[in-house]
């Protein structure tokens, strides 16, 4: 994991996984960001393993896991406070029209 990603997944594309779907690798450093930080990564992590993204995602499906996460996180924190943490962690959210 790059020092500058919270997290990532290695698809089930990935040769190293041998016939796993996939696995979610997070950063050391996240258990010591707050619970949000922590939280909206992981579900966004998981959005990409949920959604069986490729390893090599496009813009939409960034916009995908970005959204999806802070649908699945919004009945436990405020969504602005969401909204935040994915712009801040230079997520490309897109408000549904």
């Amino acid at each position: 994991i790059s020092p500058d990603a919270c997290g990532q997944t290695l698809n089930y594309s990935d040769e190293r996984l041998q016939g796993k779907k996939g696995v979610i690798l997070l950063h050391p450093d996240l258990w010591k960001k707050d619970r949000i930080t922590i939280a909206y990564t992981v579900a966004h992590e998981s959005v990409h393993a949920f959604k069986q993204h490729g390893d090599e995602r496009t813009p939409e499906q960034e916009i995908e896991a970005d959204e999806l996460a802070v649908e699945w996180l919004s009945e436990h924190f405020p969504t602005k406070d969401l909204l935040r943490v994915c712009f801040y962690l230079g997520k490309h959210f897109k408000k549904k029209a």
